[in-house]
């Protein structure tokens, strides 16, 4: 939802001039913008609390929008130092009523002298769930004096992609990349070199934990001369006074942008679907050369979920994870040739290797029984089709009638035993949405 002109420069003329007083604010703002949950997370050494609004979204994942509550009171009528702050209530207005998968996350952060306590803390109490699904951190600064120019926390650029792609779709003029390194001058060596804080405010704590991390603020008067040479700022930019047509530019850009991210971001390579191939039987347990088989994945185990089985496998080792899983609602269903399906209870999407595999995971339906561990029926509870698969959904695989399971220190599930060895899935392809024939 489009925010008004009036109501963005109703929020830029606020400008509280103490810290104490900016929070306050903000909370307000937040409570009017129809912010669904509003925390305060206490932050050591910190009069001020890091001031959180949380937009819960529909699926797994977390995309972090963060600005500084600190700032000199003599720098409280230049509106650029509050413009950050300002811009988190308008995002949360913007997007709390868009379906979203991620869950959005705009929080003030306090820390003095350019400190980062707020962020550092944030990045403290993430738990490794919230790490895993972290999708990104998106830092704001001094946002109206020019229009905005970006920094990138790692090589991988998929963070600058859609931001261009945002840009693009508004008609705006791309923002030029900063370099995030010190050591020498960004932009093709034409512009001055940056002080690291003044570059990444509250983005450098996720940065050190190796999160995704995108800086986004106006340029300085420094960086002008240089950007004005290659055209990615225009003439009219002083980089000293405020500019309501570029900070309303920004604010749109940045809707947009959040709403490409959760959108794009932590899609699996792997789409659900009904994938069909042929088993050859190199085990002897299917009792013909080749059969078919079909795998139908509704949706991928979340890392919460994930880490549910694991406590659990821990606790009540193959058995307990093999009854949770009798009681868990399927994800998926695979049948062999025209027998009956079963269902589905883990499937996981993995990086161990170069290329991401899928399992797809059931309880077998006649398990040994409690106390018999023989080398025949063992305490192998599960079947197992492992899927290795590229973006057309097309592959091969294995599948395993009978194994163990576990999870190796980085929480990824493994198999630990199995009983007869695998057989070969060949020509797996992902079937049509419209396609007819047998299926799970």
């Amino acid at each position: 939802m489009r925010v008004p002109r009036p109501m963005i420069e109703e929020h830029l003329k606020l400008a509280p001039d103490v810290e104490a007083e900016r929070v306050r604010v903000l909370r307000d703002l937040f409570q009017k913008a129809g912010c669904p949950r509003i925390l305060e997370q206490t932050v050591p050494e910190e009069q001020s609390p890091n001031l959180i609004c949380l937009l819960p979204g529909n699926e797994e994942g977390v995309i972090v929008v963060g600005a500084s509550l600190d700032y000199a009171p003599e720098d409280a009528k230049a509106p650029a130092h509050w413009s950050a702050l300002a811009m988190l209530p308008l995002l949360a207005k913007s997007l709390a009523a868009v379906p979203h998968r991620s869950t959005l996350v705009l929080v003030a952060f306090p820390g003095h002298a350019h400190g980062m306590r707020g962020a550092s803390r944030y990045v403290s109490q993430l738990t490794e769930v919230e790490r895993k699904t972290m999708r990104a951190m998106v830092d704001l600064d001094n946002l109206g004096r020019t229009s905005p120019v970006y920094a990138l926390a790692q090589a991988d650029k998929t963070l600058a992609t859609w931001l261009q792609a945002a840009a693009h779709s508004l008609k705006l003029t791309a923002p030029p990349q900063l370099n995030a390194s010190t050591s020498g001058p960004p932009l093709q060596n034409s512009l001055p070199a940056i002080k690291d804080e003044d570059l990444w405010a509250d983005a450098k704590p996720f940065a050190q934990e190796h999160l995704p991390a995108i800086a986004v603020q106006s340029a300085s008067p420094e960086m002008l001369p240089a950007l004005r040479r290659d055209g990615s700022i225009p003439d009219r930019f002083t980089g000293t006074g405020f500019d309501l047509d570029s900070y309303d530019d920004t604010y749109r850009l940045l809707c947009v942008y959040l709403l490409y991210l959760d959108g794009n971001l932590g899609r699996p390579p792997i789409k659900p679907g009904t994938y069909v191939g042929t088993i050859l039987d190199t085990a002897g347990f299917l009792g013909t050369r080749t059969t078919d088989i079909s795998m139908k994945i509704d949706r991928f185990t979340t890392m919460s979920e994930l880490d549910h089985f694991e406590q659990i496998l821990k606790k009540g080792g193959q058995e307990g994870l093999a009854d949770a899983l009798d009681k868990e609602g399927d994800k998926g269903a695979y049948s062999l040739a025209l027998r009956q399906a079963v269902g589905v209870g883990i499937v996981v999407l993995q990086y161990a290797g170069k290329t991401p595999y899928v399992y797809l995971v059931s309880s077998r339906l006649l398990r040994p029984k409690a106390g018999i561990r023989s080398i025949e029926t063992g305490n192998y509870h599960f079947d197992l089709i492992k899927l290795n698969l590229d973006d057309k959904g097309e592959g091969d695989g294995l599948y395993y009638d009978s194994v163990k399971l576990r999870f190796n220190s980085k929480h990824e599930l493994e198999i630990e035993d199995y009983h007869l060895r695998p057989d070969n899935i060949m020509k797996i392809r992902l079937e049509p949405p419209n396609a007819t024939g047998t299926k799970p």
